[in-house]
């Protein structure tokens, strides 16, 4: 008697499991009811299992780096108790003190003719003015990189210190949905570069200790399925000497290249929107896969 309800019961969980992939909604389950060879059978479930493992593939996303245009902020540096000889070398160049709400100079007069411009610039005449706006481009130009030079002698931990900190540069942060304005070894870690200071890397793979961190992915393009920052670049503690404009460097690569900031990156400026977009192909086969992420 025990055998015969154990045999029912095994054709009641069968019936039940036919009668589901006979209704189902799920595009091929029914197929594999209604036929009738075995080869169409595994055809079916092959096919189906091979479309559930396309569904939910998802692409490693990019390593994004952001940094301040501004290495050093000016209040730190001014409080900065071991670099004087540092602090000496700003001040000549750009004085601390001096305010950062001045007007910008006007934009120079360009000529409509790009070929008359070219011969205007590159005349013998007396006047050499070409000749003069090279060399201040020049002058400048040294000036900034014996700075940088002069920076690079100083211990990293105090320049980490004075440089922008994470709490202050990142103001909102989500990825997927997930609150990520926090410094937290899950998402971020930083390094000290030497023309932007601190730099924040989200999804770099690593800790700070060198430990692996969690590779973030993404099957979904769009902002809500990517990452989503809003930042605040302190400009009040821009140090004119350092840089000539305001805002971030931001590069997008992904894991499996190197690639060095201002090789590959974006300059976003203050008081502006802006949505990138990062495109991957991968091909299998033949088969070419596409995803974009925003």
């Amino acid at each position: 008697m025990a055998t015969v309800e154990e045999d029912d019961d095994r054709l009641s969980d069968s019936f039940l499991f036919y009668d589901f992939l006979g209704y189902t909604s799920m595009h091929g389950a029914g197929r594999i009811v209604v036929s009738r060879q075995w080869i169409r059978k595994v055809f079916w479930i092959i096919l189906i299992m091979a479309a559930l493992g396309v569904s939910s593939w998802q692409f490693t996303f990019s390593v994004i780096t952001i940094c301040d245009m501004n290495a050093l902020r000016k209040d730190e540096l001014e409080n900065f108790a071991g670099g004087e000889s540092l602090r000496r070398e700003v001040e000549e160049r750009s004085p601390l003190n001096s305010s950062s709400d001045q007007e910008p100079p006007p934009p120079p007069q360009v000529s409509v003719d790009p070929l008359e411009n070219f011969a205007e610039e590159n005349e013998g005449g007396a006047e050499g003015g070409g000749e003069g706006s090279v060399e201040q481009v020049e002058e400048g130009f040294k000036d900034r990189e014996l700075l940088r030079t002069k920076i690079a002698e100083q211990n990293v931990e105090d320049l980490i210190r004075i440089g922008h900190q994470f709490e202050d540069f990142v103001v909102y942060c989500t990825f997927r949905g997930v609150y990520c304005a926090n410094y937290s070894s899950t998402f971020w870690n930083r390094f000290w570069h030497y023309t932007y200071g601190n730099c924040y890397v989200f999804n770099g793979g690593a800790k700070e200790q060198g430990k692996k961190a969690k590779i973030l992915s993404s099957n979904e393009p769009g902002p809500s399925h990517g990452l989503s920052l809003e930042l605040n670049i302190e400009q009040d503690q821009y140090i004119g000497a350092l840089t000539q404009e305001a805002g971030v460097e931001l590069t997008s690569q992904i894991r499996e290249k190197c690639h060095f900031l201002k090789t590959r990156d974006s300059a976003l400026h203050q008081d502006m929107q802006h949505q990138l977009e990062c495109e991957r192909l991968l091909s299998i086969g033949g088969i070419r896969f596409q995803k974009i992420f925003a």
